[in-house]
């Protein structure tokens, strides 16, 4: 089933060691990677980076879409991953990754919009 997933963090220090986490992702079926928080931009970066590094040593065309919402609402992120991250897909399966470190944004907020808008 085609998947988004939503990594939510406020922080990203290096070392950036996110190989196991997007090949444990890719194998379920992300192809598209959404990022929110305070460091969204950043995050997103090291996720493209870390999709090519990957698809290099693999030789294996590993491909995922990226896109960061750093400043945007919880409703506007909601929608987006909900109708636009995969646009001609009826059903899609979304995946919530949320780091310890999360002030600036409201998963419980996340969550009502989430209900509201898939409506149940």
């Amino acid at each position: 089933m085609p998947t988004v997933c939503l990594l939510v963090s406020d922080r990203i220090d290096p070392p950036y060691a996110y190989e196991e986490l997007v090949t444990d992702l890719v194998s379920v079926g992300c192809s598209f990677f959404m990022t929110w928080g305070a460091t969204a931009s950043k995050f997103e970066d090291v996720l493209d980076e870390t999709i090519v590094m990957l698809s290099i040593e693999r030789d294996d065309g590993t491909f995922a879409v990226t896109t960061a919402h750093q400043d945007e609402s919880t409703e506007d992120v909601a929608f987006f991953m909900l109708h636009t991250a995969i646009p001609d897909e009826r059903r899609i399966r979304c995946c919530v990754g949320v780091a310890d470190n999360v002030a600036s944004v409201s998963m419980e907020d996340l969550r009502n919009e989430i209900q509201k808008i898939a409506g149940n």
